[in-house]
């Protein structure tokens, strides 16, 4: 009844938020919500108690006091839902209960973020580390953070504790599959809302840093590589990161909601997430072609329908299309998702399954945004091909070099055209974009060659005029560094060539070591590429990258340093050390006193200080360093997204935005063919007159879209497809049964209504196509099924000025070139 009562004071607006009391008012009834205590009596009744505890919880922070609350009482607040939420001993109707009401207080918060400061909590900085949480926890007498009933003292920090009863264990077993496991709540919790130290509470409205921290909250709860990660960054990267991980997750549940997460957040944010982007895409692909059994038919379903949803906005398969088709060293996106979505529409299946269906359906989007912007022109209305274009309006910046030689090169005074990435602005002219694509298929091929044999790549980029001649070692170790599609042991074998000294000098230069130690820079050096297992080629290479190391730090980290020699020797020594105390083909390891003495009057003649030696010893120890060939697991997986953020700061990064139209013809030169191929089949087997009928949709937008940019090999295939659906010209039916046959086949009246409808319209672009359309004429005129405004000419010797099309008579059979002739009375007599 007092819970109730209090809600009642809420909900009918007796609390005045203008009232100087209100602040400490609302602070206080949150305060006793949050740590209530009540006598438990029996399980339901103690749950119907905590389900109206939740909900008061709800009313506080929806209502208009509720603003007033401080960061400490929000958090406490939604910590208090979170327990109950995660409390697996409680019912599976409070849980969903308590799941349904934190879910609107977490969209309480975002939706509020525009009118919120830092201010209220004076920064990001005073927000309590996940250690003074604990600390706070540990420390104090009270409770903290939690609902309680009399009876609960030994598991502070718990919802009620159900009676122990063999069904209530059965239960608790049950509600546990397939779940994720949150942190164990009858303990301190390792991932955790802050609390604040009550010397440090302030009556300030609650800002930003509250809803900073209930991100890393959420974060780390689905952090599947680690749920007890006190550590998770508070970041978007970390959010992508763990909901891509959980695509993985076996529970379909899990993989359903985290698949949602991963489109809302891209759909807003793929702005600044453009190599997530790229890998969330390149998963969806995976996963739609997947012939794998483990792979169920609902997941490749569910990925279908993701995509879907992405093609369905606006100028998007543009955007993938500007972003990662359009550079160097991306996946081709739009070029690969077309290509199995054509494939899945293909399946082996006489009859139309969902993934056909959704498959076609997307292809279907893609066409749809592409025609949007195009308005199609009736053949009797065409104006000539000059005028059929659109301007073009070159509205960019104008085009110079850029400071990465491996940046979108192209044509331009010496050959190629470089385009600066500028933050903000638009994408690059058409013009330019083309360019790339043709580079990047030299590229792709070159790829090909170098993991093969390096020589011959080099050799191809020569001449296909990419690289100079003789290749320039920037242009060089560019390639190397920048193409992730490299083997890695090809590039050691290649940099550890004594001819290619001035390339590995380049391609050592590439790596930024400013400002970071040895151990370190080491690591990400030796993560690029294979180290060669012959002794004289790594000495070559290290030597090469202490000297570049020790340049870069010379007023800083290098001062510990007596010369160049001293830091081969460490940096070798580091790479043997690493071998000593990782590889399971050592017996035994080498311990940090005999690592220290082992390097004794290396520095110049003297010892290196013990403290830096340990510092060594100790950062090899707690991680090795993994070759690229070794990376499995989840080491791949880390190497993977620390290589990603890596390539985050790279110009490459910027996302571009594409708003008009300008892109459409390159993306329907990519298209047409699987989307052509894919309506075709469908509606081949189709049977359901609404499929028949998108597909027929289907075949009308490519050709609208294909007479707009004057695409005649495309139009001259649209034509010659719906030739074959007509039967026209294979089905060997007498004239004299024709228009029964075309009256039965719904399939094939639809057929002869688009073809001829298409032709009305485009006529102008087309070309080989005339020829099957000829012949579809002649057969109607034969079965007598064509119109008499088609049959009819002008004839000055018939009464009416008009006479019908007659076939040719028997004297003139003979006659070469005369197949048909007009006739009128006065001429047949």
């Amino acid at each position: 009844m007092a819970i109730s009562s209090v809600e009642k004071f809420l909900t009918y607006g007796m609390l005045d938020p203008t009232h100087p009391n209100s602040a400490a008012i609302i602070e206080a009834v949150s305060d006793a919500i949050t740590h209530a205590r009540f006598v438990g009596t029996n399980q339901t009744s103690d749950e119907v108690v905590l389900m109206k505890i939740v909900e008061v919880l709800h009313t506080i922070l929806g209502a208009p006091v509720g603003r007033l609350l401080s960061n400490e009482s929000v958090c406490e607040l939604m910590q208090s839902c979170f327990r109950i939420c995660f409390e697996m001993r409680l019912s599976e109707l409070l849980r969903c209960f308590a799941e349904s009401k934190l879910l609107s207080m977490v969209q309480m918060l975002f939706s509020c973020l525009h009118t919120l400061s830092e201010e209220a909590w004076g920064g990001a900085d005073d927000v309590c580390s996940v250690d003074q949480t604990l600390h706070c926890e540990e420390g104090s007498g009270e409770e903290q953070n939690h609902v309680t009933t009399e009876g609960d003292d030994e598991n502070k920090g718990t919802a009620p504790e159900a009676p122990p009863t063999e069904e209530g264990e059965e239960e608790t077993k049950q509600t546990g599959e397939e779940e994720l496991d949150p942190p164990p709540l009858d303990a301190p919790p390792t991932s955790s809302l802050s609390c604040v130290p009550e010397k440090h509470r302030s009556v300030a409205p609650y800002g930003l840093p509250c809803v900073r921290e209930l991100l890393r909250f959420l974060i780390s709860i689905i952090n599947s590589r680690d749920r007890h990660n006190s550590e998770a960054l508070v970041t978007i990267d970390g959010l992508c990161r763990n909901l891509c991980t959980l695509l993985q997750h076996d529970s379909f549940a899990v993989f359903s909601r985290a698949l949602k997460n991963c489109y809302i957040l891209f759909i807003c944010a793929r702005q600044h997430l453009k190599l997530q982007l790229e890998m969330f895409l390149n998963i969806l692909i995976d996963l739609i072609s997947s012939e794998n059994l483990k792979c169920p038919m609902d997941r490749r379903e569910l990925a279908l329908e993701c995509v879907l949803q992405f093609c369905h906005v606006q100028h998007f398969a543009a955007e993938i299309f500007v972003n990662f088709d359009c550079q160097l060293y991306m996946s081709n996106v739009f070029e690969n998702l077309t290509k199995v979505l054509s494939k899945n529409a293909f399946q082996v299946p006489s009859s139309l399954t969902p993934v056909h269906l959704m498959s076609l359906e997307a292809l279907y989007a893609v066409m749809t945004t592409m025609k949007s912007g195009h308005t199609p022109t009736p053949f009797s209305e065409a104006q000539p091909t000059s005028q059929s274009l659109p301007p073009y309006q070159d509205d960019h910046a104008p085009i110079v070099h850029a400071s990465s030689p491996s940046l979108y090169k192209g044509e331009g005074p010496d050959g190629h055209v470089v385009v600066e990435v500028r933050e903000g602005a638009g994408p690059p002219p058409l013009k330019v974009l083309q360019a790339i694509c043709q580079r990047k298929k030299v590229m792709l091929v070159a790829t090909e060659l170098f993991n093969k044999k390096a020589s011959s790549a080099v050799e191809h980029l020569v001449k296909q005029g990419v690289f100079t001649s003789p290749p320039d070692p920037e242009e060089v170790a560019s390639f190397l560094h920048d193409n992730q599609g490299l083997h890695k042991a090809m590039i050691g074998d290649y940099i550890g060539d004594r001819r290619n000294i001035d390339i590995l000098n380049a391609y050592v230069g590439r790596f930024t070591v400013s400002g970071v130690d040895l151990v370190e820079s080491l690591r990400h050096f030796l993560e690029a590429f294979r180290l060669p297992s012959e002794s004289p080629i790594i000495s070559r290479i290290l030597e090469t990258f202490t000297e570049h190391w020790l340049k870069c730090n010379e007023a800083g980290l290098g001062k510990v340093f007596a010369n160049k020699d001293a830091v081969f020797v460490l940096a070798y020594s580091i790479i043997m050390l690493n071998v000593v105390l990782h590889s399971t083909k050592v017996k035994e390891s080498m311990t940090l006193q005999e690592y220290i003495h082992n390097q004794r009057k290396t520095n110049g003649g003297t010892d290196f200080p013990p403290e830096f030696l340990t510092e060594v010893y100790n950062a090899i120890k707690k991680e090795e360093i993994i070759m690229p060939e070794e990376h499995t697991g989840a080491v791949k997986e880390n190497y993977r997204w620390k290589t990603l953020l890596t390539r985050s700061q790279w110009p490459e990064a910027q996302y571009w935005e594409v708003a008009t139209s300008e892109y459409d013809q390159d993306l329907f030169l990519m298209a047409w063919g699987p989307t052509v191929a894919a309506v075709s089949y469908v509606f081949d087997i189709a049977e359901d007159k609404n499929i028949v009928q998108k597909a027929i949709g289907g075949f009308s937008k490519c050709a609208s879209i294909a007479a707009h940019y004057e695409v005649t090999e495309v139009f001259d295939n649209l034509v010659i497809s719906l030739c074959k659906f007509t039967t026209l010209l294979t089905t060997p039916e007498p004239p004299s049964s024709m228009a029964f046959t075309i009256g039965i086949n719904h399939k094939v009246r639809l057929s002869i209504l688009i073809l001829f409808s298409l032709a009305h319209r485009h006529g102008n672009i087309l070309r080989e196509g005339w020829k099957n359309m000829l012949d579809c004429l002649i057969v109607l005129y034969k079965a007598k099924l064509l119109p008499e405004s088609m049959v009819e000419v002008e004839d000055v010797l018939h009464p009416g000025g008009r006479s019908l099309f007659q076939k040719e008579l028997p004297e003139m059979a003979e006659s070469p070139g005369h197949h048909m002739r007009c006739c009128s009375p006065q001429a047949t007599t």
